[in-house]
Parts: C-alpha cells; structure tokens; sequence
C-alpha cells in the first residue's frame, strides 16, 4: 500500500505547484492588461477572451497601418485619428478611427482590395463596406472587427484628379491581353499611369500581376467571354453562356483568384456573352459583391453589360476607342487623336490597346508631348468620373 501511495503524493505536489503557477501567471496577465501592456500577450480564446480580442485589435491596427503604407500613405495623409477603449459583456478591446485623403495619383479601388485582403488575413470581419460619390470626391467608409464589434472605422476620402490637378482633362488607357509573356515590362519605358487587363490561367498571369502591382498600375481581370465565332478561342478561364450559374461562378472565383489584386473586370472576345442578359446579371451581381468595377469593351453594338451594371449598382466604364485594331504606327496615332479629341470635348476618355503591338508603343512615345501640350494627362481608370459612352467601334 505504501509503494502505491507514493505516486499519489507526487503528483498531488505537481497539481498544486501547476495551480500555483497558473495563478501567478493570471496576476501578471491582469496587472498587464490594467496598464496597457496588453499588446505583448498572446493568449489562446479559452484562456482570456477580453485579452485576446484586446491583442487581436492592436494586432489588427499593425497590419492596416501596414497595408496604408504600403498603397503610399504616410502620416500627411491622416486628417484626424483617435482610440478609444471598449468593453461590452466581458470583453474589452481597442477601438480605433481614422480619416484619411488620399492623393488623386494613387489608386483607391487598389487601397480598398489591398485592406479587405488585410481583414481577412487576420481572420476579421467586414462590418460596412461602402463606397460614396460626393460632388468631386469618391469615400471609401470601411468598419472592420471581429465577433460583431467593431475595431476599426476608416473613412478615406479622395478628390477626383480633375480636382486636384492643374488639367481637366484625362484619359485612361487600358492594355488588354497582358499575361502571354513578359511584355508588361515593355510598357514601364512610358512613363504613365496605366490600367492593365490580365488574363487568367496563363504562365506569365502570376508574373505580370506581381509586376502591376510593384509598378502600381491598376490591374483588371481580363475575363475569358464567349465570342460569336466558334472558331474563336478565348483562352483558358472561358465563361459561356451554356454555363449553369454554378458553373459561371466557379469558373468566374477561380479566375479572380488567379490574378489576385484587381479593382476590377473586362471582357476577353465575349461578343456572344456580353449580349447575354442572363450571363452578365450572374457575372456582374457577383462583382457587386465583391467591390469591382466593370470595364464594358463595348465589342458589340447590343452589349447589355453596361445597362445591367447600372441596373445592379456595379460602378462601370464604357470604352470610347480601340486604339489598335491595325498594328500600324499611322493609325495608332490616329486613334490617339481621336481619343484626345475626345477627353477635350468630355473631360475624360476610355481607350484600349493591346501590349503585343510596337506600333502601339511607338505611337504612344510620339503622341504623349501632344497630350501634354493640350494638357491631357493619362490616369489610372479609377481615377475617372463614373459615366457610360455610346461610342462603338465593331468587334471581336
């Protein structure tokens, strides 16, 4: 009996000297937590939840002011700033509020996915996502935070670059079909903000969307559509208008995660599908959902994608000229005056060009002192003014 009781006795030690330990452990947490310390604790859920979510929200504060940093802010931008500290039913943590201005030259769509991918980094929730337009300026209002309580509110307010700028006037110029090879690196030699659509499922997708993201230029998903001619082939990614709405979807969500960072979505061909009210209002509900906008390329006369963007609430820009149908240097130039032409009479113009031509860069090289002596400067299309066009070229 006494050999067996021996154990006993050790072990009662160790669960007593344990329950020492844990209680001295809960004073310092306590002590740490009451002086604000609290940001160099980690506790799992069981053990505190008031000090975990406290952690989670300075945590979280790191990694927006982080994402800030990275879109180019600094502490200039920052109108006002304030924390307060929260407790409801037991649980306490840090609330946080911050209204920025961000400079017409950076790319608030961009901002807006790159915070979202920061919520959601650190398994956060979106609470309001709202974009407003007021006179000149577009506000991004984002309340974040986690269990239904909200940690952070963000209010980023960005005049539109006709604002801010010495010139009215603007033109944003989309690259189509980037993602075949290396080639967007062709297009930094210009020397302007541009908008590039890069197609999915390609072995330089991945490269040029890390490119476009180091060069800061606004990325859209150039999203495979079915064309009229069968003979067509859009590529990998294809979305048709057979497709049931499940099958859209997944093909649409593998597309989008394959070029990660877009502010928003064009047709790649897609003649057939962009006339197709059926498959536009299943694609274009879900970019709603996701915050994107929509580029129309208008290929077809009887496209439906801009009149169902606007009938669902999804921001939308219509294109006014293909810039490159021919691959050579005289037309090119030619559409580029048209285009110009055109952001003179309207304040603004949409054109798309593609990033396999020479001529197309060619043209640009001579035709940019033009725009610059009629002060018309080239901006990211996230920098326009929402509005639709009629202008129509015939398509693909």
């Amino acid at each position: 009996m006494t050999a067996k009781q021996k154990p006993k006795k050790k072990s009662s030690r160790r669960s007593i000297l344990l329950l020492l330990l844990l209680f001295l452990v809960s004073l310092l947490f306590l002590s740490q937590l009451q002086s604000g310390k609290i940001s160099t604790w980690q506790w799992p859920d069981w053990f505190s939840p008031a000090g975990k979510l406290a952690t989670r929200s300075l945590l979280f504060e790191e990694s927006i002011n982080q994402a800030l940093a990275d879109a180019g802010l600094s502490d200039a931008d920052i109108i006002t700033a304030s924390t307060q500290e929260h407790t409801n039913g037991g649980h306490s943590w840090y609330y946080f509020e911050k209204q920025l201005k961000l400079p017409s030259h950076l790319d608030l769509y961009g901002l807006q996915s790159t915070l979202l991918e920061a919520v959601r980094a650190q398994k956060g929730q979106i609470l309001e996502n709202r974009l407003n337009h007021k006179d000149q300026e577009l506000v991004l209002h984002l309340k974040i935070g986690f269990k239904q309580q909200i940690t952070h509110y963000l209010i980023i307010g960005q005049l539109a670059a006709s604002a801010e700028a010495s010139t009215p006037y603007q033109v944003a110029l989309i690259i189509d079909d980037v993602g075949n090879n290396e080639d967007i690196k062709l297009l930094d030699e210009l020397g302007i903000p541009l908008t590039v659509a890069i197609l999915p499922q390609l072995d330089y997708t991945a490269f040029s969307a890390r490119h476009a993201k180091e060069q800061r230029y606004a990325t859209f998903l150039h999203l495979p559509l079915e064309p009229v001619d069968p003979t067509k082939n859009p590529g990998p990614g294809l979305i048709k208008t057979s497709m049931s709405e499940e099958e859209i979807l997944a093909v649409l969500d593998q597309n989008l995660a394959d070029v990660p960072g877009v502010v928003g979505v064009n047709g790649h061909m897609g003649s057939l599908a962009t006339t197709s009210r059926r498959t536009m209002e299943i694609i274009l509900r879900e970019l709603k959902k996701r915050d994107l906008i929509y580029l129309d390329s208008l290929v077809v006369k009887d496209s439906v994608g801009p009149q169902v963007a606007l009938e669902l609430g999804v921001p939308t820009f219509t294109r006014d000229v293909f810039i490159d149908n021919i691959d050579e240097v005289n037309y090119v130039k030619k559409q580029l005056e048209e285009l110009l032409n055109l952001a003179l009479e309207k304040g603004q113009a949409v054109g798309i060009g593609h990033i396999y031509h020479e001529s197309t860069r060619t043209a640009l090289r001579q035709m940019l002192p033009v725009f610059a002596a009629k002060d018309v400067s080239f901006v990211p299309i996230t920098a326009l003014s929402l509005r639709r066009t009629q202008h129509v070229d015939n398509g693909y």
